[in-house]
């Protein structure tokens, strides 16, 4: 009962707080003398509401009326005052049917008001019959049980991984004679379990969960059409002027002169193709058509490779941390497992999931279970004979397919170098009875899925080494694209160090302006920020070669190598063939993640065992720093600038979570 008592006194004043804080609009009305307003409106023009001859210190609004869920009615009101002869904006709202509480405003007039002209805009019109409006009214008490639990469970993670507490020290359980193992074991499910209940309820939190947003995200139902009928292109005729065409991968040419066209779709020699990975298709949507006779959704496929992703992050970091890093904290894995798996680059993707998200998600998850797998048999110990080569044939498996997801996640393959350097190169044990096996296993899933991918890509455009995405009709001519190293950089630049935008009204993030001194096209749609700059927890990236030592110590320089400077590459890649995109970012971003998390722990484990101010510094920095990266990650997911947003597919979600933020 002692160790609970911090938690109710927590819970104490999480209640305090969501009563005297988050309701202080209610709290401070209890005094009020409301003022009926609605037999002084008159409707001067349509869907515009005005009163006059008004004298009267207004502090606060009710707008009432009748709203249908998830359809808002939008309103701006202007104003006249002691302080101002002529009408002036005074601000905007949105009336929601999922925020009660949004009816209910807080105004800030000079002096006394003289007149209100209320505007209703938007699609959704209020019902002038029964509306009415209030000034300063006695605001109910909106008790949000979300917000108090939110509130309790930020003020039981500090107390609870204090530095000079017990709970933070708590050390891993690697083996099964440990007390904590069993508890362990439990705890880390919980946590897996609840960060894809997390994903599952974002990617199914709006109507596009089940519908797609345009044609061109059916690809993956078409191509799993066209494999049914044991055809490689899609049954769509191209038109007679899209053939003729003299370049028809000049997009504008073709929309200034009407030609009929299939956005973002492979064309080649007279015929569509789907040039984004096939590997999806092969697990998820064609067996889905075969057997229902119906497309997959995008979101669930996404939302399937997210759930495998975060147990294969959470298990390739315990062997991460077996192998190298044995001193570091349980919590401390636990945070640092979730800032991966909620870190914006994912969380961008689990909820947008459209048909751009699936290859990227599930290059990242197969890559996650093929290093996790990978170590883990380069771990295990030689009397594991039989087991060893079992778990590197399907690590490699796992890598492999990664070709036919997003090729450019390959690069992560070359970890192998560090990861077996050991076994394979000093001990050579390729060249042993026991080491053949070894290095078949790791060799001979590589070639069968490149023979299949090769095979793949030559029944479609005649070349075992192109994937197509050149001969995508997309907004421009990626064939004649080229190479431009000034492109290059520039978009690294924006992937890695973007600042992002903030403003002081709800959902607070948005997109940010890019603009370039390149003479010459940078595509680019929404983006919110640099990878680096934006995950506070990616900075001790920037301190590699200050714990040079220390990484040297436990030979991570190879590892640490490859994973940035694959993401560099990928970055690299992306920003000269394709553009930069905030999706983009979620693949340049993965291999940082990885990297950062290394760093995380190998900074632990050095100071698990100091005392002073360097222990509580990086202690606070962690704590903080994964608070901070939920938040933005959060911001990430309400955002109003992206194809797919809460405001436009779930207004009534997205207007709940505002009025979490108005006091």
């Amino acid at each position: 009962m002692k160790k609970l008592k911090p938690y109710l006194i927590c819970i104490a004043i999480a209640v305090i707080l969501e009563i005297c804080v988050f309701n202080f609009s209610s709290v401070s009305s209890l005094f009020n003398s409301p003022v009926d307003l609605t037999n002084k409106l008159e409707m001067t023009e349509e869907n515009t509401l005005r009163i006059n001859d008004l004298d009267l210190n207004i502090r606060s609004l009710c707008i009432d009326t009748p709203v249908q869920n998830n359809c808002p009615i939008e309103y701006k009101i202007w104003n006249t005052d002691d302080g101002n002869y002529f009408e002036y904006p005074l601000g905007s709202g949105v009336i929601s049917a999922g925020a009660p509480s949004s009816k209910y405003i807080m105004v800030h007039c000079y002096g006394n008001t003289k007149s209100m002209v209320f505007y209703f805009e938007g699609a959704n019109k209020p019902d002038y019959s029964s509306l009415t409006i209030t000034a300063n009214p006695k605001r109910p008490l909106f008790f949000n049980i979300w917000r108090m639990l939110i509130a309790f469970a930020i003020l039981a993670f500090f107390h609870g991984l204090r530095t000079d507490g017990s709970a933070l020290r708590l050390p891993m359980a690697f083996d099964s004679s440990c007390r904590f193992y069993k508890l362990q074991k439990i705890v880390t499910l919980i946590v897996m379990i609840f960060w894809i209940c997390i994903g599952l309820f974002f990617s199914s939190s709006h109507k596009l969960f089940n519908e797609a947003t345009k044609p061109h995200h059916q690809q993956y139902k078409e191509l799993a059409e066209a494999f049914a009928k044991g055809q490689v292109y899609l049954d769509y005729e191209p038109s007679e002027e899209l053939t003729l065409a003299p370049n028809p991968y000049d997009t504008i040419y073709l929309q200034g002169l009407g030609i009929d066209y299939r956005t973002d779709y492979a064309y080649f020699n007279g015929h569509y193709y789907v040039y984004f990975g096939i590997v999806p298709e092969l697990l998820l949507y064609l067996p889905c058509y075969l057997i229902t006779g119906k497309g997959l959704p995008n979101h669930f496929a996404v939302f399937a490779f997210y759930a495998m992703f975060v147990p294969g992050i959470f298990m390739l970091f315990r062997e991460v941390l077996r192998r190298y890093f044995d001193r570091v904290t349980y919590p401390c894995y636990l945070m640092i497992s979730s800032f991966v798996v909620a870190a914006s680059p994912v969380s961008y993707l689990f909820f947008t999931a459209d048909l751009y998200s699936v290859p990227v998600m599930a290059a990242m998850t197969f890559t996650s279970w093929g290093l996790y797998l990978w170590i883990k048999s380069a771990s295990l110990e030689d009397k594991y004979k039989v087991l060893k080569p079992v778990l590197l044939a399907l690590g490699s498996f796992c890598m492999a397919m990664v070709a036919g997801c997003r090729p450019q996640l390959l690069l992560f393959s070359a970890l192998a170098i560090p990861i077996f350097w050991e076994s394979f190169v000093k001990k050579r044990e390729e060249f042993k009875k026991t080491g053949v096996s070894r290095a078949i296993a790791l060799v001979v899933p590589y070639v069968l899925v490149a023979v299949l991918i090769m095979w793949y890509n030559s029944a479609r455009f005649g070349n075992a080494f192109d994937f197509g995405a050149t001969y995508s009709l997309t907004n421009n001519d990626m064939n004649n694209r080229g190479f431009s190293l000034e492109r290059m950089i520039s978009g690294l630049g924006t992937f890695l160090f973007q600042m992002p935008y903030f403003e002081g009204k709800y959902p607070y993030l948005r997109s940010v302006g890019l603009s370039y001194d390149y003479f010459g096209r940078i595509i680019s749609e929404h983006f919110f920020g640099g990878i680096i700059l934006c995950n506070v927890l990616t900075w001790p990236l920037l301190l590699m070669f200050f714990y040079r030592k220390e990484i040297s110590l436990k030979k991570l320089w190879a590892v640490l190598g490859i994973l940035t400077g694959g993401s560099i590459i990928i970055g690299l890649i992306d920003a000269n063939a394709a553009g930069v995109l905030q999706r983009y970012a979620s693949e340049v971003g993965f291999g940082l993640l990885i990297a950062s998390a290394i760093m995380l722990f190998m900074l632990l484990n050095f100071a698990i065992k100091l005392e002073g101010r360097e222990f509580t510094f990086l202690m606070g920095f962690v704590r903080v720093g994964f608070i901070a990266e939920l938040v933005y990650s959060f911001l990430i997911i309400l955002n109003v600038d992206g194809g797919i947003t809460l405001r436009e597919y779930n207004p009534d979600l997205f207007y709940s979570i505002a009025a979490m933020f108005r006091f």
